[in-house]
């Protein structure tokens, strides 16, 4: 299951891997409380024997939106493992221009105002696992992932000032700032299922 909109997993499932995709629209008990609303169930083809597969995936965008993905398979049919890494690197841009004129008793001032903001965005993640089939019914895997996404931003602002009137003769100054901030997130997760097959009654 895919929680909190993540898609890193789902884009690492290679399109020639998958056999079939069910809708699930009234999920039983046996499926987590957050997917009520329905569940895409993914099943991926089987495999007899060595294997070995991997997949590359990269995308270029405008402006500055690019990412890739690689995931390599492998496995026999009782082991299979897998490992995965995804990233991406997405700029925004923000402009804001704004005029500002101001009235007193005695008199009237004019401040002008622009800032321009540039973000960076760049996650990578790292998953990986195996499956172990022990015996026909019973199966165990373990799987884990890894996080790591640095964001920063860089923003210019600018004052200019004038008494009375907006003329050169009544321009009294100006003012720039510049700023730089980081921000560093990560986090880890890990997962241990086993599944157990039961004959029908």
């Amino acid at each position: 299951a895919l929680m909190g909109g993540d898609q890193s997993a789902l884009n690492q499932i290679p399109v020639y891997s998958i056999e079939k995709i069910e809708l699930i629209t009234n999920p039983s008990a046996k499926y987590d409380a957050e997917g009520m609303g329905g569940i895409l169930n993914i099943v991926t083809k089987k495999t007899e024997g060595e294997d070995m597969q991997g997949f590359v995936n990269i995308t270029a965008g405008y402006y500055h939106a690019h990412s890739g993905s690689l995931q390599l398979r492998t496995g026999k049919k009782k082991v299979k493992a897998y490992i995965g890494y995804d990233t991406k690197y997405l700029v925004s841009t923000r402009n804001v221009k704004s005029e500002r004129q101001f009235f007193t008793d005695l008199s009237t001032y004019y401040l002008d105002y622009t800032s321009s903001v540039k973000s960076v965005e760049l996650p990578h993640n790292v998953s990986g696992g195996v499956d172990w089939n022990v015996t026909d019914k019973f199966s165990a895997g373990l799987s884990g992932s890894y996080r790591y996404k640095t964001e920063t931003g860089n923003r210019l602002t600018q004052y200019s000032r004038w008494d009375s009137l907006k003329t050169d003769d009544h321009y009294t100054g100006f003012t720039e700032r510049t700023s730089y901030d980081e921000s560093v997130k990560q986090n880890f997760d890990a997962s241990l299922t086993l599944r157990k097959r039961f004959a029908q009654p």
